[in-house]
């Protein structure tokens, strides 16, 4: 209906553990009720989000898809194995962002940024603060000039800084700090050494000797 909002609301009614759902289902054959394996590759369902464009169409600005991942005909599967694959327009393109893989975890792709700023758009994941678009630290990746170092970046919110480092190449940590605690608790000693056997750099040994060594 135009002039208002539109809703599709599924309501259940019962008193135990049933629930609405909302069915997303594929078969890899073309006669109407035969179900064939489906094969590797194929999406499973989608959900698009459409605005419209300077031309007068509908257009892309984000999607949520499933997509089956591995299996297929003959593979023994006893469920699809399959991901979540998470998109959003850039203005021109509409790439992959976020996915959650058939076995666990979750990629990210975010915005490559040289410098700490507090826009959180720059950032690969941003956390902390008291809205998601004021947040206090935020990890950025750099651009590919700039080798795709790792960056932990601190006081978003205010003025943004580097917090540490990690090289992509050579696995190099920088620390930026007025002032630098490593404190091990209940350990008797903190070694800090390098790749090499038997030659460490730092050696702090909190025992009886109160021996120390660079």
């Amino acid at each position: 209906f135009a002039s208002q909002r539109n809703d599709l609301v599924i309501d259940t009614y019962h008193a135990g553990g049933e629930m609405s759902a909302l069915w997303f289902r594929k078969s890899d054959s073309n006669t109407k009720g035969t179900k064939a394996d489906t094969a590797d590759g194929r999406h499973l369902g989608a959900i698009y989000f459409q605005g419209v464009d300077d031309a007068g169409n509908f257009d892309y600005g984000a999607y949520i898809e499933v997509k089956q991942d591995g299996g297929g005909a003959g593979s023994g599967y006893a469920r699809v194995p399959a991901y979540i694959a998470i998109g959003a327009s850039d203005g021109t393109n509409i790439p992959e962002r976020v996915r959650i893989p058939a076995v666990g975890g979750i990629a990210i792709t975010g915005d490559f940024h040289d410098s700490a700023t507090a826009d959180e758009s720059n950032y690969q994941i941003s956390f902390g603060g008291d809205a998601v678009t004021t947040p206090r630290w935020g990890f950025r990746v750099s651009t590919s000039g700039s080798g795709e170092d790792l960056y932990l970046d601190r006081n978003l919110s205010g003025t943004p800084a580097i917090a540490m480092a990690w090289n992509k190449g050579n696995g190099n940590t920088t620390i930026k700090a007025a002032a630098l605690t490593l404190d091990g608790e209940n350990a008797s000693s903190l070694n800090i050494g390098s790749e090499e056997s038997g030659n460490k750099r730092i050696t702090l040994n909190g025992g009886g000797n109160n021996d120390s060594a660079i």
